[in-house]
Order: structure tokens, then sequence, then C-alpha cells
């Protein structure tokens, strides 16, 4: 590919200008040819690696992927749910004050009590609802949010042990690479150490390089010696990191299932004493709501406007006006437009 690049940088520098756009197309066609085989090689290097903790490591990725997906669903959803609750009793907090008004000024003495027994119920509500919303804060929103922070945790271990591993197969590719170049380099010079013939793009690559065939041999054999070393480095570095994502992962299995059962539960059971004491408070006003008497109603009678201080013979009408009723025609009798109504 290096090759390939400084052939048509060449290229480039010389060609017409009509021809750039043509060269420019087959340089970058190449690059992107060329990026997908050295991939292919790395993929397929990977695979062939002796380890038999991959596929396990692997399945555990993605599932901590799926896990810390929905469980920051789940912890969302907690919140508004929180939320909410706390909603409900800010909304039962505004009742009480209506209430309690409401049995103030109510006449009849029955259900100015009721009114009033209803206001303590709301307000002891209220409190409860509030109650919740930090329980469910408590027992909810933070064991959730301290799981998905643990999932990450985890997918940082596996994720170290993957950078680990691919360390070294890049090591390995540069090593067989730089072992390409010095065979190639050491082709260059004759048995008696003299460098041979060179071609024009080889002339060309010196130009850009600027070095001899014999300085790329020492140099590439320092390379190699780096390569050597920190391929070294590198395999401890995958031993180590595959030990300690062992142990992390063992940890976590046992952890996110503790968690995770410690959160459930303990919500459950909140929302169960909850909506006892809902129950109850509900049951207990009930009673205390059902024992209002209603006084015995004949037709309209006693639910005029006289129970207020005013004359039912003059409610809506001005004084004064007669309002007919009848909308029949002149011939049934009835008025005409606005003539019903007469001073």
């Amino acid at each position: 590919l290096l090759a390939f690049l400084e052939a048509k940088v060449f290229a480039l520098d010389t060609a017409s200008p009509s021809m750039v756009p043509q060269q420019m197309g087959k340089l970058l066609f190449s690059i992107g040819r060329d990026a997908q085989r050295a991939g292919n090689i790395l993929l397929g290097q990977y695979a062939d690696m002796q380890d038999p903790e991959q596929l396990r490591h692997q399945n555990l990725l993605s599932y901590c992927d799926k896990l810390e997906e929905q469980g920051g669903v789940v912890l969302e959803a907690a919140k508004k749910i929180s939320k909410r609750t706390q909603g409900v009793g800010q909304d039962m907090s505004e009742m009480v004050s209506a209430f309690e008004m409401l049995s103030q000024s109510e006449t009849h003495v029955a259900l100015a009590q009721a009114l009033g027994r209803t206001a303590v119920a709301s307000s002891e509500m209220s409190d409860a609802w509030l109650q919740q919303s930090q329980v469910d804060e408590l027992v909810l929103v933070e064991p959730m949010r301290d799981i998905v922070l643990l999932v990450g945790a985890a997918k940082d271990v596996l994720k170290n042990r993957d950078a680990a591993m691919i360390n070294i197969l890049e090591i390995r590719e540069s090593t067989a690479r730089i072992q390409r170049e010095l065979e190639q380099a050491q082709a260059n010079l004759t048995p008696e150490g003299q460098t041979k013939q060179k071609t024009a793009f080889e002339l060309f690559r010196e130009t850009m390089v600027l070095e001899t065939p014999k300085d790329q041999i020492k140099k590439l054999q320092q390379q190699q010696i780096q390569c050597e070393k920190a391929a070294e480095v590198a395999d401890r570095r995958w031993k180590q990191a595959t030990a300690v994502t062992q142990n992390e992962m063992d940890r976590f299995n046992k952890m996110r299932i503790s968690e995770m059962k410690t959160l459930l539960v303990q919500h459950a059971k909140s929302q169960a004493e909850f909506h006892r004491k809902m129950q109850a408070q509900w049951e207990a006003l009930l009673p205390q709501l059902e024992c209002v008497t209603v006084p015995p109603v004949d037709g309209m009678q006693g639910l005029g406007f006289s129970a207020f201080g005013l004359d039912d013979s003059h409610a809506g009408t001005p004084k004064g006006v007669t309002l007919d009723m009848n909308f029949g025609g002149a011939e049934d009798g009835g008025g005409d437009g606005l003539d019903d109504l007469q001073p």
C-alpha cells in the first residue's frame, strides 16, 4: 500500500489536470480495498488465536450491552414514577385546603363533618404519597442506577481484555511486515554487500525516504528487536487482563444477581405496604362518608333558591317582566318574535 501511494503521488504530480480525478478515484478505491483486506486478515488472526474464553466473553459483552440498554429504560421509567408519585402527593395537598373551606361553609352538619374528615384523610394520604416518592428513589431509582453503572464497569473490563488481544495481533502484523521489508532490503544487496542496480521506482523511493538499503536493513533489524520486546509485554498484559477479567466477571455475576433480586424484592414490598396504607385510609374514611343523612326531597321542594334566602317566584326573571313560554304561532295564541316580552 505504501509503494502504491508513493507511485500515485508521483503520477498525480506529473498527470494533466484532466487526469487528476481519475487518478484520485483509483487511489481511493485501492485504499478501501487494501484496508478491507487488512481488516479481514486481522479478524482472521483474532479468530485463530487459541483463546477458549473468547466466546464466553463475547457472549457476556453482548449480554452487558442489552442489560445496560434495558436497565437504562427501567431507570428512566423509575424516575418518572417517582416524579409522578410526588405530583400526586402535591395535588392531594392542594385538595386539603379546598375540603377545609367547603367544610367551614357547609350548613349541613353531617356533610360538613364528612368534608372535614376528608380533608384530614387527604392530608395524611398526601404525606404518604410524598413519602412513597422518596422511598421509590431509595429502593428503585438509586439501586437501578448502581446496576447500570456496574454493567458499564463490566463492559470496560471486557473491552480492556479485547484491547490487549488486538495489541498482540497488531504487533504480530508489524513483525511480519518488518520481516518482509527486511528480506526485500537484503535481496537488494549482492553477496559482496554491494547494492544492485536500481530501478527508476527504487531510486524514487530512496529519494522519498532518504535511506540506503544498508541503512534500511539496520533500521529494520532494530525495529524487529523492538517488536519482539513489545510482543513479550503485550503477551504478559493479555494474560494478566484475562485473569483479571475472569475474576471480575465472576464477581460481576454475583453482584448483578444479588442487587437485582434486592431491588425487585424491596420495590415490591414498598409498593405492597404503600397500597395497604392507602386502602386502610380509604376504608376508614368510607363509613364516615356513608353516615351522612340526606333529607327527603319531594319533587323540587327544598332545592330552590329559598334555601339561600331568595324568592323562587322571581328567580332568573327581571322585575316587571312576564316570560311567555308558548312558542307557537299567532294562530295558536303564541307570540311572534320578541312580542312575548311585555312590561
